[in-house]
């Protein structure tokens, strides 16, 4: 009876642990969080220097040493709501609550592992501007200074991404502590990944668009559906997880991209678990479902969009415009598998009304 009681308090309690994670996340911050070689310049012979490396911690954020290191703002901002979102968790114990901030940590701790190009990229952005290159010099500039840089992870951003993966991790734990996963939940999740793996390798068939790095696709459908019909923890375990490593094998590409190409990109998809309810819970079209539908459709593109573009800004030297036209096929992509869920909506709302797994995990 005592073991009882005490499962039952630290089952009620575990939103604490992500909470104390996220705190100390944040505490790390103040640390330095890139170690760089401050770089020279000589237009004359079109040399590149270095002087000796520097630990740098948040004053960057405002311009020290350099320019204004902006995408730590990222990493930043996304801590700060993944905690404050267990705030309603511990007094609601919704689901959606730490799901939020289990994909907010996910988000921050990847961002913070991959930021030792934000600052070098952040500085040739600002110095080419100063120099009024045109493009072709601009994009040798950039690349020859981030590699001069060699931006180097500091303790502060070691710390804090740490600590924001086991902030994910509880808060994944503290979503589902009073949830099991059946047999027939199981299965439909394995085979609605394995088909979004099979129109994936379909749509590679198709051409990309002019300017973009990837084509128009519906492959996220089937995520999608388990989404909805999970609930996001299990949505993004799905999406980012499971289809992400999968595709990023099958890709070719290697990999050093999973993180931004595919788990951050893809775990937009369990945004709309959030639209379950008012989705699926009709007995017909509606437009309350049909905006949901859209509406988290296209935020889930824009998480991709994210993604891929500050991949692309990392992994491949993009400058911030030329990433952003390069992954606007991420909207039209949404877009498109919006439509097809409005096309199969009637279908899915029988579905759930005849094997109810949603109202199952939310129990």
């Amino acid at each position: 009876m005592e073991d009882e009681r005490k499962e039952s308090w630290l089952g009620n309690h575990l939103w604490v642990l992500p909470l104390i994670c996220g705190i100390i996340a944040l505490i790390g911050l103040a640390l330095p969080l890139v170690a760089a070689h401050p770089v020279t310049y000589d237009p004359a012979t079109w040399t590149f220097g270095e002087e000796k490396r520097i630990e740098m911690n948040a004053a960057i954020l405002f311009g020290f040493n350099g320019a204004v290191a902006w995408p730590y703002f990222f990493p930043y901002g996304f801590l700060l709501a993944a905690v404050l979102l267990l705030i309603p968790f511990a007094t609601t114990r919704k689901e959606g609550f730490a799901a939020g901030s289990m994909m907010l940590f996910i988000l921050s701790a990847v961002l913070l592992f991959v930021s030792n190009s934000f600052y070098g990229f952040s500085n040739a952005i600002a110095t080419v501007g100063n120099l009024n290159y045109a493009s072709d010099d601009r994009y040798w500039y950039i690349k020859t200074y981030i590699a001069t840089a060699d931006g180097r992870l500091g303790i502060g951003a070691i710390l804090s991404g740490t600590f924001a993966c086991l902030g994910a991790l509880t808060a994944f734990s503290a979503s589902m502590s009073k949830k099991s996963l059946d047999v027939r939940s199981m299965v439909e999740i394995a085979m609605l990944c394995a088909i979004a793996v099979v129109l994936d390798l379909i749509f590679h068939y198709i051409p990309s668009l002019p300017g973009q790095v990837g084509s128009l696709s519906i492959s996220l459908v089937p995520l999608y559906i388990i989404a909805l019909r999970h609930g996001p923890s299990r949505g993004l375990f799905a999406s980012s997880i499971v289809y992400g490593l999968i595709t990023c094998i099958t890709d070719g590409y290697g990999i050093w991209l999973y993180p931004l190409d595919y788990f951050v990109a893809f775990s937009g998809v369990a945004i709309l678990g959030f639209f379950g309810k008012p989705i699926l819970e009709k007995k017909d079209y509606n437009l309350e479902a049909i905006v949901c539908i859209l509406g988290g459709c296209i935020a889930a593109g824009f998480v991709r969009f994210i993604g891929s573009g500050v991949s692309s800004i990392v992994n491949y030297g993009y400058t911030f415009l030329a990433a952003c036209i390069a992954n606007l096929y991420a909207f039209g992509s949404a877009l498109a598998s919006a439509l097809v869920l409005i096309a199969l909506y009637r279908p899915l709302i029988h579905l759930n009304s005849r094997f109810p797994v949603r109202a199952q995990a939310e129990e």
